[in-house]
């Protein structure tokens, strides 16, 4: 009763009562609507290629076309289903009053016909709805990856950042796995001496196998190729691993790149210093530093 009273006669504490009695807040209803839109602030371009080493993946037109989607329209029965179902799987975390405070979010408005039925707020793995001055807070890890399903025109430059992330992981696993002599596993055996590594400091199996492929392209277990011709203290511009044809402890030169990894054509390289560069064009892969 005295909780009820306060609620009434304090501006802003009915959300405190709902909580404290129980009772919470509920989640935006979905299922049913029509159209949902899914607006990214300040824009995808920003919330997947914000640093500079995302953003030299790209060319100027593919940055254009990114920084042109800002927002992306639902239509498709199944889409609106993925979406309303990792919403209702959401967990609620309490209440709030503090305005957002993620540099990039989703603000996603959901219709029936032209009218808008409910709106919220996703960034991460949260979920924000706001009911006066009070914001309810749900959590639900899968939501990055439910938005990457949901933005299919988006989902080649995702997949070759995410490539990129790859490489680098290989060759900080490459140095974890050097010898004595601070050298990087032998080109017949790289693939080997990062795995045998990974499996000494424990690494989960299902990391493991996750570890050695382009997201494009993940039927086979390796897609990168190793430069013999670049060790520990070779030039920072020196290519050391590139993407290739499936295989496993593959090592040589530009003959075994690949464009046909990613859509639009192209392939990753990795220089000795832990830059990533996208090839496009055969002149680009003849300029690349190889000894």
């Amino acid at each position: 009763m005295i909780l009820l009273v306060l609620a009434v006669l304090i501006p802003g504490s009915m959300g405190l009562y709902m909580e404290l009695s129980g009772q919470t807040s509920r989640l935006p209803e979905i299922r049913g609507c029509t159209r949902i839109e899914i607006e990214y602030r300040p824009s995808i371009l920003q919330s997947l290629f914000g640093n500079p080493m995302k953003r030299s993946l790209l060319s100027e037109e593919e940055e254009s076309y990114l920084r042109s989607l800002t927002s992306i329209m639902l239509v498709d029965p199944n889409d609106i289903r993925v979406l309303a179902d990792e919403v209702e799987s959401a967990e609620y975390q309490g209440i709030s009053r503090k305005p957002i405070q993620a540099a990039e979010y989703a603000v996603i408005t959901c219709y029936v016909g032209s009218k808008p039925r409910t709106s919220f707020v996703i960034w991460s793995s949260q979920l924000e709805i706001k009911r006066g001055r009070t914001l309810h807070l749900f959590r639900n890890p899968r939501f990055p990856l439910c938005l990457t399903q949901l933005r299919p025109q988006v989902r080649p430059f995702e997949n070759r950042m995410y490539c990129a992330q790859t490489l680098q992981a290989l060759r900080a696993r490459m140095c974890d796995a050097m010898d004595a002599a601070s050298t990087y596993p032998s080109p017949t055996e790289w693939c080997d001496a990062i795995e045998r590594h990974m499996r000494a400091t424990h690494v989960p199996e299902s990391v493991i196998q996750w570890s050695f492929g382009c997201p494009n392209t993940r039927l086979d277990k390796c897609h990168y190729a190793l430069n013999p011709n670049c060790r520990a203290d070779s030039a920072p511009d020196t290519v050391l691993l590139f993407e290739t044809k499936a295989g496993w402890n593959q090592s040589g030169g530009p003959e075994l790149f690949s464009f046909d990894n990613h859509d639009p054509r192209g392939g990753l390289v990795l220089l000795n210093d832990g830059t990533v560069r996208f090839i496009r064009t055969e002149e680009e892969l003849r300029q690349l530093r190889w000894k």
